[in-house]
């Protein structure tokens, strides 16, 4: 008997051990290591809890499919229905999925359960509009005024507290807990990488030289590369274009970079620039076919199934057009506008792990201006059929006169002009996820405007006194 217990504990410890492995490998986005070890603690306990959530995690991060790593968790979360984490990370997916009612009670349940769980108050307050006397706002309060949590913990229960004083019109407190939680976020920009960059393309990506070698890309027509800010209404207007039903949404596909890593290794050519000017003489042209192969396969296996057209919604390749457009010659641009107080604003109010300039007014007012640049750039490179720009504050006014002037533009089947009715939405998510499922709306215009004393303090005042 005691063999017996002494056998089982030894069991659940090496469980327990490749559980922390499982996890690690996650979070390291070790993700080739994920299925060998899933595979180990499988075959110890097949319906682990723990086990079934990390791989709904594995098949959100590393697969991108919304649906089954729903699945995966709801199965663990029917195991351990009181864990807050599993809870939350549920929620996490029913947004992604547009199940936002689902959503909000599971985090209610988690913050409830863990009244200290701060990134569970963060995700709830970016899908639930608060209104005066929300005691939600006087949980987080007093979880402020404890001081009970490590500095992760504290952006984001800024970031919560910003986003709820602004729905109920509290616009001093939560500019003061916003800029709070910015500065605890830590931020690695350099401006002048991007001016270097620029004066490279200037140079290098001219009108003759797209026009000479646009007949050795690969020329399908399948791709709509959708570029501007974040915050600037991409995610708005992919799902516009996505209701097209022969129009399928890519999401924020990395294949442009990564094929630029790829090239630059293949090719010797270091990547000290943004842009990638140094891919413009590097690449053989006979090879630019293969390259815009490329990235169309690491397209398709983000699509289901065949597709006329696709968006890529990854606003960096504001600064990639050049590349795009030798890599595939008939791909078409749309490039979304916003006021620039706005966009700032927006950004500022975001948690952006991914942005490395999101967290100063001064940094994000300096990359505006060098997207810019770049942007000012290749509208006048590239010709009017192939780039187009259309603005949020006319998307939000117009939805149908936007789409009526994309068709006119790139010859899209007229037969779905009728578009701008339907509200449907798919899968989403990016930091638009929540807004992106709601009926258009007109009161994010000029928001800033309700800032406009505490950024008249900061390096956003030349773009005030400008507008």
């Amino acid at each position: 008997m005691q063999k017996q217990t002494e056998k089982a504990a030894s069991k659940g410890e090496i469980i327990k051990s490749k559980i922390a492995e499982l996890a690690k490998s996650l979070r390291e986005e070790r993700y080739k290591d994920f299925p060998r070890i899933l595979r180990e603690v499988n075959r110890l306990d097949y319906s682990n809890p723990n086990a079934l959530h990390l791989e709904g995690l594995f098949a959100l991060q590393a697969e991108h499919d919304n649906e089954k790593a729903h699945g995966l968790v709801a199965q663990a979360a029917e195991i351990l229905p009181e864990s807050p984490s599993i809870s939350h990370n549920l929620a996490t997916i029913k947004i992604n999925l547009g199940k936002f009612a689902e959503a909000e009670r599971l985090l209610l349940y988690a913050v409830q359960v863990k009244p200290d769980y701060a990134e569970a108050f963060h995700t709830l307050a970016n899908v639930r509009k608060f209104k005066a006397g929300d005691p939600i706002i006087e949980r987080m309060e007093q979880l402020a005024v404890s001081k009970k949590f490590t500095q992760e913990d504290a952006t984001f229960l800024c970031f919560a507290m910003a986003k709820a004083y602004d729905d109920v019109g509290r616009y001093e407190d939560a500019w003061r807990v916003l800029v709070q939680g910015n500065n605890l976020m830590k931020e690695e920009y350099s401006s002048e990488a991007y001016s270097d960059g620029f004066k490279k393309v200037k140079a290098t990506f001219t009108k003759s030289l797209l026009k000479n070698k646009s007949s050795f890309g690969h020329p399908s027509k399948a791709p709509i590369f959708i570029v501007g800010m974040p915050r600037s209404g991409t995610t708005l207007l992919e799902a516009m274009l996505g209701e097209n039903p022969l129009i399928q949404n890519a999401g924020e596909l990395p294949a442009l970079p990564s094929l630029a890593r790829k090239t630059a290794h293949i090719y010797n050519s270091g990547l000290s620039t943004v842009g990638y000017s140094e891919l413009a003489d590097k690449i053989p042209e006979e090879h630019l076919f293969r390259w815009g192969e490329a990235y169309l396969s690491f397209a398709q296996s983000r699509l289901n199934g065949w597709a006329e057209h696709f968006t890529d919604k990854l606003p960096d390749n504001s600064f990639n057009i050049g590349l795009a457009a030798m890599m595939l010659p008939n791909a078409k641009f749309i490039h979304i506008t916003r006021d620039p107080l706005d966009i700032t604003l927006s950004i500022y109010f975001q948690r952006f792990t991914t942005l490395n300039y999101g967290f100063t007014i001064k940094s994000i007012v300096a990359h505006y201006q060098n997207y810019s640049r770049f942007m000012a750039h290749w509208h006048k490179v590239l010709p009017g059929n192939r780039l187009l720009s259309v603005s949020y504050e006319d998307l939000v006014d117009d939805k149908a006169g936007v789409y009526q002037k994309i068709h006119n533009t790139f010859g899209l089947d007229n037969s779905y002009a009728d578009v701008a009715k339907k509200q449907e939405v798919r899968s989403v998510s990016t930091a638009s996820r929540w807004q992106a499922r709601q009926p258009i709306y007109t009161t994010s215009k000029q928001k800033w405007k309700r800032y406009e004393a505490q950024l008249m303090a900061t390096e956003a005042a030349e773009l005030i006194e400008k507008t």
